[in-house]
């Protein structure tokens, strides 16, 4: 019965006896025949290397206080949204499914801003997400020994990406954990959308992942319709947003403001639909106490009668914080002629400034901030970056899309 099948006497007998080696420091559900014999799997059934890899994740537990960790602690909600896990139900024989949009994923953002210790930690909580997801389902179905199938959409990865050092080394000490901690918890992980760099990041990882892992690693190859196609061969579709050639709908084909779909979580639409990243953006680095400015002119009658112009902004800041503010003078327009002048011309020196979005303060933490504003007054629209003269660090970076 998939994932629950029965083992053979060999596999019983080593199963006993890594349960009489280990079951002092071992909790109920640990004991069970189907948590001990992925220790084994993963030492090909040594029973003597089992249980020094196991005593060994169970004093790294104990170390770093994992037991209870999603009572206690959780994943800012932010970046549960920058980075979301996706639900999507169970495959032929009853293993969890889970989507991850990896493509989507800016490490640079969460660990330039949090650090690698805290970024480290929240995967740990994800990790233990997943082991509980598997645990539920289990409960749910009365079956044992399930596990996880990945699907990792590639879509918008980038070469910049690959290029971010701290970004590797994540992938590296995290494929580590899962690979000491949670032996056999996957069970396959199929990649879809890998562009050519791919094979760059691929290079880099292996040396770091166990053959075992390597093995259950699959890439389907070919347009949307033939992963679309395999990926209905292999899941069920009604729990599959349409996105990725499921049935599931929601509002939008992506299902972004399902929260059983997202782990809880619903998830800005913009996330999917945008095809910008913030390593594609104009890099703009402004000192502390400075100020950065983009000055666009609008005269409203070269717009069509019954139309108004909108003003759209997109910005990240990557350290700190910063001041954004958005200002207009109104253009000094005349009879005939003056209409046909720019708005930078039509204003004069007596023209009053006005407040169009006042202040605030944006911090790095925050993600990229976009927004939009109706113009219904010609005039010379300036939108205000500035820096405190406070901040420690002597020189800030912001990412910028107009």
């Amino acid at each position: 019965m998939g994932s629950s099948k029965q083992f053979t006497p060999e596999e019983s007998q080593k199963i006993q006896q890594l349960r009489s080696a280990c079951s002092a420091i071992l909790n109920t559900e640990q004991n069970e025949d189907h948590y001990l014999i992925r220790w084994l799997r993963a030492r090909n059934m040594d029973v003597e290397k089992a249980e020094e890899m196991l005593r060994k994740s169970m004093k790294w537990r104990k170390d770093n206080e994992v037991d209870g960790i999603l009572e206690r602690e959780e994943v800012p909600i932010k970046y549960r949204r920058l980075f979301p896990t996706g639900d999507f139900g169970r495959d032929s024989e009853g293993d969890v499914v889970i989507f991850i949009p990896y493509g989507r994923y800016c490490h640079r953002l969460v660990i330039g801003v949090e650090g690698m210790e805290t970024v480290l930690r929240w995967h740990i909580i994800w990790m233990e997400t997943m082991n509980r997801l598997v645990t539920n389902a289990e409960k749910e179905t009365g079956k044992k020994g399930l596990r996880l199938v990945q699907i990792v959409d590639f879509d918008q990865y980038s070469y910049k990406e690959l290029t971010y050092s701290p970004g590797r080394e994540f992938l590296i000490k995290t494929n580590k954990v899962a690979d000491e901690n949670y032996p056999e918890l996957m069970k396959s992980m199929v990649i879809i959308n890998a562009p050519k760099v791919f094979s760059l990041l691929f290079g880099v990882i292996k040396p770091f992942m166990s053959k075992e892992t390597i093995s259950k690693i699959s890439i389907i190859s070919g347009n949307e319709e033939t992963w679309k196609k395999e990926l209905n061969s292999k899941l069920n579709p009604e729990n599959v947003p349409v996105r990725w050639g499921g049935t599931k709908k929601g509002t939008d084909e992506y299902c972004s403001q399902i929260p059983e779909v997202w782990l809880g979580t619903p998830v800005p639409l913009s996330y999917f639909t945008s095809d910008y990243k913030v390593h594609d953006f104009q890099t703009k680095k402004i000192a502390a106490g400075e100020k950065f400015e983009v000055e666009i002119p609008v005269d409203i009658s070269k717009y069509p009668e019954g139309t108004t112009p909108n003003l759209v902004w997109k910005f990240k800041v990557e350290n700190h914080d910063i001041g954004f503010s958005i200002t207009c003078k109104a253009l000094s327009i005349g009879n005939g002629d003056n209409k046909s002048e720019s708005a930078s011309s039509s204003l004069s020196s007596e023209s009053v400034e006005s407040t169009v979005n006042a202040e605030s303060r944006v911090d790095s933490k925050e993600g990229i901030q976009e927004g939009n504003c109706t113009i219904y007054t010609s005039g010379l629209y300036t939108l205000l970056l500035t820096t405190d003269t406070a901040i420690h660090a002597p020189r800030q970076f912001i990412t910028l899309s107009k």
